[in-house]
């Protein structure tokens, strides 16, 4: 099975898949076990054909015209060959285990954590509190994340 149609957006594409056999959000990656993705499911959101993000970008379906929207599976082991086939697996996680990926990524982007609590704060080097408080929450709503910075 060709995939022909996607949805371009500013940081990857989007493919959607019509599956009977629900598989749980999981994190999508290559064969050395690097994250190149994620799998979205029940209760997620995911970029919507025609959507317009709040910068003014508009979410259009791009490649060949006549193929089919969406990718058709019945099972998840179908999934699972359907990605293997494209040298992608997929990591099914905890929700600890997503925060630890959101923690190491704000670390990577120069954040440091201000506080222990359940409520975990991130800020910038040379930020004052207020503005890093902010950005923390943008960013925490904009991954849909499982953590509360504010």
């Amino acid at each position: 099975m060709r995939v022909n149609r996607y949805i371009q957006t500013t940081r990857g594409i989007h493919y959607y898949l019509l599956i009977k056999e629900l598989p749980p959000s999981s994190i999508l990656a290559d064969h050395q076990g690097q994250r190149i993705g994620e799998l979205h499911s029940l209760g997620k959101q995911v970029v919507g054909i025609g959507s317009v993000h709040q910068s003014g970008i508009r979410y259009s379906l791009k490649g060949k015209n006549n193929s089919p929207w969406f990718i058709k599976l019945e099972t998840l082991k179908d999934l699972d060959n359907f990605l293997a086939e494209r040298n992608i697996f997929i990591k099914h996680v905890r929700k600890t285990d997503i925060r630890m990926e959101i923690d190491a990524d704000l670390k990577s982007k120069g954040w440091r954590l201000v506080g222990k609590s359940k409520n975990v704060f991130a800020k910038r080097t040379g930020q004052n509190l207020e503005e890093a408080l902010e950005q923390a929450k943008n960013y925490a709503r904009k991954r849909n994340s499982l953590i509360a910075y504010a």
